[in-house]
């Protein structure tokens, strides 16, 4: 994308109303997410359910950290390893 074609779409985003500015925005950022392959939308969709539809408490801190951890090495490592076989 050229840069002037770039500096005329900012200029016509900038000149809409805020509230349809916003609507972009959402549109944009519902765009980015539906299309980001590491997180398919529907997993994401159950996820969040799960999280609200829940009897159990809340993890403590150090349950949130065992689950980072373990969410980071199989994001990180699994790659690494497809990398090198």
């Amino acid at each position: 994308m050229n840069n002037q074609l770039v500096e005329a779409l900012l200029q016509t985003i900038l000149a809409l109303p805020e509230a349809e500015r916003h609507w972009l925005e959402e549109q944009l950022s519902y765009q980015a997410v539906s299309l980001d392959p590491a997180i398919p939308p529907m997993k994401q969709a159950l996820d969040l359910i799960g999280l609200a539809a829940t009897d159990q408490p809340p993890p403590t801190d150090e349950e949130v950290k065992v689950i980072l951890e373990e969410r980071l090495a199989e994001r990180y490592l699994s790659n690494s390893v497809k990398l090198f076989s």
